[in-house]
């Protein structure tokens, strides 16, 4: 589970949305979503990207 907290100290944050994402890197096309979360409190709003792989099984040289 992703735990996301505002800016303003408010822990009580819905996802608005979720894009899936393929980026590409040497070659390789890794698969990822967008985030986009808005604070109950607030309203303020923010996006994260995660990518959908485990670190410990892909190897990537940048």
């Amino acid at each position: 589970m992703i735990k996301h907290i505002c800016d303003c100290g408010n822990d009580n944050v819905d996802i608005m949305s979720v894009v899936e994402t393929v980026s590409e890197v040497n070659g390789c096309q890794i698969s990822g979503v967008e985030i986009t979360y808005v604070c109950s409190s607030c309203g303020a709003t923010d996006k994260d990207h995660r990518y959908l792989y485990q670190l410990d099984k892909v190897s990537l040289k940048i």
